[in-house]
């Protein structure tokens, strides 16, 4: 029996599917974050979605499972929340936006497909960092290129600071 297997079976069985840990993770919030798709268990995201798992559910810090999803880089996981309704533009308790995360981790197939449904590309963090600052910082050339058609350029972090002087402060 595979996990999305016993999955149903737990939730056949009575298992409540938006039942939260003492983190306030959600089955859900655990899928995207454990879920690599080599494995196909990308199933089991599908059917707590199809099971009526609530895709905008916020942990203790305000994660949602497409946040999640997005810092890990399951582009997969990110397709299907975002087919299930999920907030694409939603932030955790710092600002962070799962674009902010899918870049700040260099996960452009993610960036690319939180771009194509809608993210908005400007949006600032509670440190005043831009999707497009912090990819510079990090050395993601692939995403910044991505990035660069779509943000401001001339935007100035909460350190008073271009994104072409923060790229070249980057040990990248």
């Amino acid at each position: 029996m595979g996990h999305k297997e016993i999955v149903e079976h737990l939730l056949d069985h009575g298992a409540e599917v938006n039942h939260e840990d003492v983190d306030g993770r959600t089955a859900l919030s655990v899928a995207a974050l454990c879920v690599p798709a080599s494995k196909g268990h990308a199933s089991v995201v599908s059917l707590l979605i199809d099971r009526g798992a609530e895709v905008d559910h916020c942990d203790k810090d305000g994660m949602t499972p497409l946040l999640v999803a997005a810092y890990e880089g399951h582009v997969d996981v990110v397709d299907l929340l975002l087919e299930g309704g999920a907030d694409v533009d939603h932030t955790d308790n710092n600002g962070r936006t799962p674009l902010l995360a899918a870049a700040s981790m260099g996960h452009a197939s993610v960036v690319n497909t939180l771009l194509f449904w809608g993210a908005a590309v400007d949006s600032i963090d509670s440190e005043g960092r831009t999707v497009l600052s912090i990819a510079s910082a990090q050395g993601n050339v692939e995403v910044v290129r991505t990035l660069l058609d779509r943000a401001d350029v001339n935007y100035k972090d909460a350190d008073a600071m271009h994104v072409h002087p923060r790229a070249k402060l980057s040990p990248y």
